[in-house]
């Protein structure tokens, strides 16, 4: 999650860009079991 808010010196405008949209998402699916995970994946 990006920062709503920024911080600049006294009398001065925050003027910076949000990074957004630049990484990629990862699903992790595995079965747990007493003995421990089972047929993990990564989708």
């Amino acid at each position: 999650m990006a920062r709503l808010r920024g911080r600049s010196q006294r009398g001065t405008r925050c003027r910076m860009s949000v990074p957004h949209g630049h990484w990629k998402t990862t699903t992790f699916i595995g079965g747990l079991r007493l003995s421990g995970m089972t047929a993990p994946m990564m989708l």
